[in-house]
């Protein structure tokens, strides 16, 4: 079983909305889904419960930070290839913490906002893992996401020009703000499950994020991350 974290100690780093949208694209391509859920605010369990039942189906267990650890030992056991499970990780997650989970995790994405403020505090996050001896080469195979992205303006550039300078991490996508995920986690959904025509721009924005996931869960194999999806585009040229 492989296990995906998504962690940002920063709070309104969209880190739920990852999760929630990540695990519909997974069980999508026809993986079991299983998400814990370590933020005692609880928002993937609230997503989870409004479900449509005959949508593929996703868990989510509450999971608090002390049981966390045991949890995911007994996930290496699990030799299911078609299972997957993902971590949502809490604001304000101490250091120490995920560093012991990190050998735990085969994938570690980083959401954030392009603001002066979240990339500031994400950047203290990753010197302060550096500090604690994090090894890069060693740990999670580890990605940057930044979410409510605005690429059309200076601002934007200018802040993850800054960033980017700065980690030793490839920013692998930038999801843009809309309401369509808002509207999609109302309803329990993810963004694909959504009408195609209405999220287009929002899927293209996902492909490479995936195709960074299938590296490492389908090496080798081509995968339809988006089936329609082309012939939506032959149909608005």
């Amino acid at each position: 079983m492989k296990v995906i974290a998504v962690a940002n100690p920063k709070g309104g780093s969209g880190k739920t909305t990852l999760v929630s949208n990540l695990s519909c694209f997974l069980a999508s391509w026809g993986y079991s889904v299983l998400v814990l859920d370590v933020d005692p605010q609880a928002s993937a369990l609230d997503w989870v419960a409004v479900r449509p039942r005959e949508l593929p189906r996703i868990s989510v267990l509450a999971c608090s930070p002390e049981g966390l650890a045991e949890r995911l030992r007994n996930a290496q056991s699990s030799t299911d290839s078609r299972c997957l499970l993902l971590v949502d990780l809490p604001a304000g997650f101490p250091v120490r913490a995920e560093l012991d989970i990190h050998p735990y995790l085969d994938l570690l994405l980083v959401p954030t906002i392009a603001s002066p403020f979240d990339v500031r505090a994400l950047v203290r996050h990753l010197f302060q893992l550096y500090r604690h001896n994090f090894d890069a080469g060693k740990g999670p195979k580890t990605a940057v996401v930044v979410n409510r992205a605005r690429p059309n303006t200076l601002l934007h550039k200018s802040v993850l020009d800054s960033f980017l300078a700065r980690i030793r991490f490839p920013l692998i996508g930038e999801i843009r703000e809309t309401q369509n995920y808002p509207k999609a986690a109302q309803e329990g959904k993810g963004v694909v499950e959504l009408p195609l025509r209405s999220v287009i721009k929002d899927l293209l924005q996902w492909r490479p994020i995936l195709q960074w996931l299938a590296e490492d869960l389908r090496p080798g194999e081509q995968i339809d991350l988006f089936p329609g999806l082309e012939l939506a585009l032959d149909e608005q040229i």
